[in-house]
């Protein structure tokens, strides 16, 4: 990737996420695309409204002063005539508050895009669409976003285009390929049960600790909000806990629309056994509506342990 074509938002949008749009049609019949992309925050790719690929977080952790990864999607069998491409953005760690160090904007204060789709024709010839001054941006229904803090989304907003993008002569990283396995999501765990704590409040219990975030299916009605606490203990007397998440708020918040919605975050994520629901209207808190999704590296599998109980006996004894 060519490192000249970093690009940011016209204005400053606070924790908002932004989405970086290009309409692109191919001129001839196509062999192969292929779509580069990384980030100074966390970015997510769609065509045509769909997602691409499935990783999540990307473009991962790194020391983004020294390098910043770069992930490359074959995006060949989704790229119609007059394809709509958009990439959208937030925070992450390099942008966002990142608790240890106790600040925001750990690695810059603002968030920043790059980006090069690859048309190799049949003929033989190649064309490159790289971010630039053309592409549009729009600040999104999602209204915040932080590694430690969650992620606000309100369905009843519509995008609000701010402009073009604007070169970002900013950014001094090196560009890499991505080095590791993906982060994607993984086991799908239903609740174990719903409780009502000693003060009262209501709590999902997912039945082990795990990384990763809940995803909802609701239709509720529109201005309808669904606040959800994480924990990964209860107090001695059984009540919702999370001092140890110390300035970590670990919060997200959902505003439906009236249609059905399917809720998650893109830009987070979240370490929890429990879920305290905070707001959610008495009708939609039923089991079927809560799913929790394990996030974690795509680890290939290097070897199996098999023990029966009474190997474990005598290796008590």
């Amino acid at each position: 990737m060519n490192s000249k074509h970093w690009i940011r938002s016209p204005r400053e949008t606070t924790d908002h996420v932004v989405g970086f749009r290009k309409t692109v049609s191919p001129k001839k019949p196509l062999r192969k695309a292929t779509l580069s992309v990384s980030a100074i925050g966390i970015y997510a790719p769609y065509l045509n409204g769909v997602r691409i690929g499935k990783n999540v977080l990307a473009p991962g952790w790194t020391s983004y002063s020294h390098r910043v990864q770069y992930q490359t999607y074959d995006v060949t069998a989704s790229l119609l005539s007059d394809s709509l491409l958009e990439i959208r953005v937030g925070q992450g760690w390099a942008v966002g508050y990142i608790g240890y160090a106790g600040t925001d904007h750990f690695t810059s204060d603002h968030t920043a895009l790059i980006a090069e789709l690859t048309l190799r024709y049949a003929d033989g010839t190649e064309e490159q669409i790289v971010t630039d001054e053309t592409w549009d941006v729009y600040e999104l229904p999602i209204l915040s976003t932080g590694i430690y803090h969650g992620e606000t989304i309100d369905l009843t907003r519509s995008p609000v285009l701010l402009g073009k993008a604007v070169s970002d002569p900013t950014v001094n990283t090196r560009l890499v390929a991505q080095v590791g396995p993906d982060i994607t999501e993984h086991e799908c765990l239903a609740p174990v049960e719903i409780i009502k704590t000693p003060k009262g409040e209501t709590v999902i219990d997912f039945g082990q600790n795990m990384t990763g975030y809940v995803e909802i299916t609701v239709k509720g009605k529109p201005g309808d909000r669904i606040v959800l606490h994480h924990a990964e203990v209860l107090d001695r007397d059984g009540n919702f806990y999370t001092e140890n998440y110390r300035g970590a708020r670990n919060e997200n918040i959902y505003i439906l629309d009236g249609k059905a919605d399917l809720f998650k975050p893109s830009f987070s994520f979240q370490g929890f056994r429990y879920v305290e629901l905070v707001e959610c209207p008495e009708e939609l808190i039923r089991a079927e509506h809560f799913r929790a999704v394990a996030v974690h590296s795509e680890m290939k599998r290097t070897g199996f342990s098999h023990c029966g109980e009474s190997q474990r006996r005598r290796r008590v004894l």
